[in-house]
């Protein structure tokens, strides 16, 4: 009874101080006392503190809130970026005031979750203006959930680079091969390799069978997209791209 009084006294604290320190009331607004205690029972070393920085208890479960959230925002700009935007933009408004306010308790919080708070921002804005060395971090783990952001990351960088033309040159945001097969000798042509290896890597993390992240199309005059799609879903399509360009290429060196 104790703790649930304190923790209703923390709650209405954190309401008032809103403006700043947002990452308290994400974790108010997404845990209850139960889920709490559960999520602080089995937070590991790297949860509890960065570096020489440590987190007060309230600090860990924002930064689990964070990293959960940073998930979700990822599966649904992956399934957004796959399906084409245009088509799925129903709640576009306050899916991106969302993702500013997770951007925000990142920052807030510091240290490799305000890491990945900069990086998800870049890859949202930028599409592929991102490097393979900017998902590495000194006290980040390659374990659950940062494991699946990495995963996330990678794939709508590597998706973005082979498969997304342009925007000046696709208004539609449809998704097509960034260029002809380059000649199989080519330096070009072993980078692309390693990225659809890298790619189908990053697609076989077992966040992409996450069957939360759908989203509803707001265009039905599209047979395509019709219909609600999710992350799994996602991906199926964009390694049967990766397929079919394997397909093509391994036909364009047989004699």
């Amino acid at each position: 009874m104790k703790a649930r009084t304190i923790w209703t006294l923390a709650e209405q604290q954190a309401e008032k101080a809103k403006a700043t320190r947002v990452y308290e009331s994400l974790v108010f607004s997404e845990l209850s006392l139960d889920q709490a205690l559960s999520r602080l029972s089995t937070a590991t070393t790297t949860d509890k503190s960065d570096g020489e920085k440590g987190y007060n208890p309230l600090e860990v479960l924002a930064c689990l809130v964070v990293k959960d959230r940073l998930r979700k925002h990822l599966g649904s700009l992956f399934v957004g970026v796959v399906a084409g935007e245009d088509n799925f933009a129903n709640d576009a408004e306050e899916r991106e005031n969302e993702w500013r306010t997770t951007i925000e308790a990142a920052r807030a919080l510091g240290g490799h979750v305000e890491h990945f708070g900069k990086v998800f921002e870049r890859v949202w804005k930028s599409g592929a203006l991102l490097d393979e060395s900017d998902l590495a971090h000194e006290g980040s783990t390659d374990n659950g959930v940062e494991s699946e952001i990495k995963a996330l990351l990678l794939a709508l960088v590597l998706y973005h680079r082979l498969f997304v033309q342009d925007s000046c040159d696709s208004p539609s945001s449809t998704s097509t091969l960034m260029s002809p097969p380059p000649s199989p000798s080519s330096k070009a042509s072993l980078k692309r390799a390693q990225m659809l290896l890298t790619l189908r890597t990053a697609l076989g993390n077992s966040v992409f069978e996450d069957v939360d992240v759908v989203q509803e199309p707001v265009r039905e005059d599209i047979d395509e997209t019709s219909v609600p799609i999710g992350l799994e879903d996602a991906k199926d399509r964009v390694v049967d791209m990766i397929v079919d360009v394997e397909r093509r290429e391994r036909r364009s060196i047989t004699p």
